[in-house]
């Protein structure tokens, strides 16, 4: 039997991080849509432009928390952490989105581009999630939600996806007189990133063993 390398949940969480970063910076570039919970942050960038995309991001993430917090009435260590980690995260977007106005704009690299971002994505997701540490505050939302009133984690991240993508359609006809950030990319995203992401999962399970060097206590 094969014995397992150790991959330190630290350096997959900073792994996870920043391929999920790239990944969505490359599905902008490809202009097909984005995943659905980035579509709102995207769409209010546009609309607001003194703030990024990545700062968007992460004030409505934190928002995300505190509404957690509000709803389950019950505050964990991890939620501090996941603050702290999705900022970061919002600057690695503004740093990949700045980087990626280097890149040449073609249909075919379009379609690489989405291809990639979309792999990044599930990839990173899933390194997120073997990484045993405190994850993004949209996905601890989901997965408090779900526990907390005892609801199908499928039902609530699908309800969840579509608040975004109808908020960031509603905002954008309203104030951009367009749709911002949505295409069939989207839709691709919203049917096929989780069976890619247990996909990886189930490979990365294969070959490591996650461990974090610092145990946080109650960040899950």
């Amino acid at each position: 039997m094969q014995t397992k390398k150790v991959f330190w949940g630290e350096l997959a969480l900073i792994a996870g991080i920043t391929i999920v970063s790239m990944g969505i910076t490359l599905m902008i570039k490809s202009d097909f849509g984005i995943t659905p919970v980035a579509s709102l942050p995207f769409v209010l960038s546009k609309i607001i432009t003194l703030l990024s995309f990545g700062t968007w991001n992460y004030l409505l993430q934190i928002v995300a928390i505190i509404l957690l917090v509000v709803l389950t009435r019950n505050i964990k260590t991890g939620y501090y952490v996941s603050v702290f980690i999705v900022i970061g995260f919002g600057y690695m977007l503004d740093l990949f989105e700045y980087l990626s106005g280097y890149l040449p704009v073609t249909l075919p690299l379009q379609v690489v581009y989405y291809i990639l971002g979309f792999l990044g994505i599930a990839f990173g997701v899933g390194m997120l999630i073997k990484s045993c540490m405190p994850i993004l505050p949209f996905e601890a939302f989901v997965r408090d939600v779900s526990s907390h009133f005892d609801l199908s984690v499928k039902l609530v991240k699908t309800s969840f996806d579509l608040f975004c993508v109808i908020m960031a359609i509603i905002l954008g006809m309203t104030f951009l007189g367009n749709i911002e950030g949505i295409g069939l990319g989207t839709l691709i995203c919203a049917l096929l990133t989780g069976k890619f992401v247990a996909l990886f999962g189930q490979r990365l399970d294969s070959r490591y063993c996650f461990r974090p060097a610092i145990k946080l206590s109650g960040h899950s």
